[in-house]
């Protein structure tokens, strides 16, 4: 009896030990994966919170490769991506610095594309290239002084063809915006300094010349309608004005009284 006693001892503490055991792999488990788990959301916050407030080596090399690309590469995609040419866009910004005033800071230069800082950094060097191009706007705008009259109905109409052209240019211009309407209307005064900035720096201006080939037939007809209104207008037959003469006067005159004079004695007539 004793021998069994000492074996059902023997294999309750081995059970004992085994569920212990079991039960601290577990333990051992959930804590191994807690700090993993924990490690995961600490390198996620990291990434977002610390490495995207600046550029890191790759993204330096990689705004570098494009820079050199642009810079070095075709004349097409320079145009294609900055809508000007490559010497165009220098002599901009020589222009912006020069004239406009734009300076490089410790973060951006006046020559730079990709950003990787907060919506708020990028949102003040937006209004710097703006404020620039406010003041080389008299180089490249010439302001007419607005005639009220009936001309005025003829430049409006050239004047939404020309806007129609700068939207086609600057998708800015084709999106809803956002910005206060002082800022608009810098912007719309900015494309079209940038427009005549192209004119005269660019020899070649394949994106005009696009458009003008894509608005050719729709300007056409526009004028030929154009056209064919005012000669409907000016050869019209209708009558254009009214306006009173004595003669009219005294007839209307004395039609009223002839009729007065007939009403009346038809109403006598009735009531006898």
């Amino acid at each position: 009896m004793e021998n069994t006693d000492v074996v059902d001892m023997l294999t309750r503490l081995k059970r004992k030990h085994a569920i212990i055991e079991e039960e601290n792999r577990k333990k051992r488990k959930i804590i191994v994966s807690t700090i993993i788990y924990v490690i995961v959301i600490v390198m996620h916050w990291y990434s977002k919170s610390v490495l995207l407030k600046g550029p890191s080596n790759d993204w330096d090399q990689e705004r570098q490769s494009f820079l050199s690309r642009l810079f070095n590469g075709k004349d097409s995609t320079c145009i294609e991506q900055l809508r000007v040419s490559k010497s165009a866009f220098k002599r901009l910004c020589e222009i912006l610095q020069g004239i406009g005033g734009l300076v490089s800071t410790k973060h951006f230069r006046v020559i730079g594309l990709h950003y990787y800082h907060s919506k708020e950094t990028i949102s003040r060097q937006f209004h710097n290239v703006l404020h620039a191009m406010m003041k080389i706007s008299q180089e490249y705008v010439k302001y007419q002084p607005c005639v009220i009259g009936n001309s005025e109905r003829e430049k409006w109409w050239w004047f939404k063809r020309a806007f129609g052209l700068l939207k086609k240019r600057w998708s800015i211009l084709r999106t809803p915006s956002f910005f206060d309407i002082k800022t608009q209307v810098r912007i719309i005064n900015a494309c079209c300094i940038l427009h005549n900035f192209i004119r005269i720096e660019q020899a070649a201006d394949p994106v005009l010349e696009a458009q003008d080939l894509q608005f050719s037939a729709s300007v056409d007809l526009e004028l030929l309608n154009h056209s064919t209104r005012e000669e409907n207008e000016n050869n019209s037959d209708g009558i254009t004005s009214v306006q009173g003469t004595a003669k009219w006067t005294t007839f209307r005159d004395t039609l009223a009284l002839q009729m007065f004079h007939d009403y009346q004695g038809q109403r006598a007539i009735n009531t006898s």
